[in-house]
């Protein structure tokens, strides 16, 4: 029996951070302990364009939307798998909440490419204080 695989789809700012590890971690108890999860975080310039062809070969598709917003990436990928009649999940996070839902979320914003640049840049970077604050003290990831 071929391996059941799922597309992970989350903003750039998570790759390789405990949000993605925790997603994961809920994909496997949702969807099966034994599906594999393709992400995006180990990507090479074959695989970004070949997105389409990985997609269509997964059993579903589970994007992350943070507080509220879908990245560009992520809402373009969702899009495109519910386009081809993929089963499509999103994982909410808030900072310190997850939550699984079905399909794209209707309340959640669809930011464009330079409202995900700047939505992405203050979750980095935060407020003048925070920047200064890191300086002194060390950064802390948010997600």
């Amino acid at each position: 029996m071929q391996q059941r695989m799922i597309y992970l789809m989350l903003p750039p700012i998570t790759y390789n951070s405990r949000t993605e590890e925790s997603v994961k971690e809920m994909i496997k108890s949702k969807l099966g302990e034994d599906v594999k999860i393709l992400s995006p975080s180990r990507l090479s310039s074959e695989r970004i364009r070949n997105w389409k062809q990985e997609v269509i070969d997964c059993h579903a598709v589970v994007g992350v939307s943070l507080e509220g917003k879908y990245t560009v990436s992520v809402w373009t990928v969702l899009e495109y798998a519910e386009k081809k009649k993929i089963p499509v999940y999103t994982v909410e996070v808030e900072e310190g909440l997850q939550i699984w839902r079905e399909g794209v979320q209707a309340g959640s914003d669809k930011l464009t490419y330079e409202e995900s640049r700047s939505f992405t840049r203050n979750l980095t970077l935060g407020s003048r204080k925070d920047i200064l604050t890191g300086l002194f003290f060390g950064g802390r990831r948010r997600y």
